[in-house]
């Protein structure tokens, strides 16, 4: 969740298509990087 209480699919959606974020707006950014390169989502 960001700093607002809303889910971050748009954050994880544009890790997975290597777009820029703002991670000030996420509580945890380092929770994310498990999304980071993974092979099977690349272009979801």
């Amino acid at each position: 969740f960001n700093v607002n209480g809303k889910k971050l699919e748009i954050v994880v959606k544009k890790i997975i298509n290597n777009r820029p974020f703002n991670p000030e707006v996420v509580n945890n950014p380092e929770s994310l990087e498990n999304f980071y390169n993974i092979p099977e989502l690349q272009g979801f």
